[in-house]
């Protein structure tokens, strides 16, 4: 399959909003409500780019970004 848009957000109405105008646009979208779920799905798909909410109240963009540097296979997608 064509690599995936992570989408990561606390808020499940910005996931279904952001989501949802993606795959309009015919893009194969992954949604994540926590950092922990963005690493798993970010250690087990294909992902292209990942699109963080900097404001989550359990991490935030920053917070993802340090932990996929941890992990060769994530280091390099852009968040």
């Amino acid at each position: 399959p064509l690599p995936a848009v992570l989408v990561v957000d606390d808020r499940e109405e910005n996931l279904l909003a952001f989501a949802a105008m993606l795959e309009a646009e015919g893009r194969r979208v992954l949604c994540a409500h926590s950092a922990r779920e963005a690493l798993e799905l970010l250690l087990r798909e294909s992902v292209a780019v990942a699109s963080v909410d900097v404001q989550m109240l359990e991490s935030n963009a920053f917070g993802i970004a340090e932990l996929r540097r941890g992990t060769r296979r994530t280091r390099t997608i852009p968040i």
